[in-house]
């Protein structure tokens, strides 16, 4: 036979999933939401400025030999990795 708070556990383990998972699509669904509406504009102003620091860096490299080149390689690539990490969080918050 089993005791009364083992049998309270089976019974209570789906059900404290279930209710976690209810209350984690609560909190994805709004949040999910706001980060799709501003997808468009994230997106764009990430890339655009991934992609004029690496043309300003290029450009600058071979014109002043005083640039920091690898900085600004660095910043402008840790651009495209916000947008990486938006589209990961986007694509969390999704539920599929």
């Amino acid at each position: 036979m089993q005791s009364g708070t083992a049998l309270e556990t089976e019974r209570t383990g789906p059900l404290m999933v279930r209710a976690l998972a209810i209350i984690w699509r609560a909190l994805c669904a709004p949040i999910h939401a706001l980060l799709a509406l501003l997808e468009p504009i994230v997106s764009f102003v990430l890339g655009l400025l991934a992609l004029l620091g690496i043309c300003m860096s290029l450009v600058f490299e071979m014109l002043r030999p005083q640039f920091p080149f690898w900085t600004m390689m660095s910043v402008s690539l840790s651009f495209l990795l916000m947008l990486a990490a938006y589209h990961l969080v986007l694509r969390v918050t999704a539920g599929r």
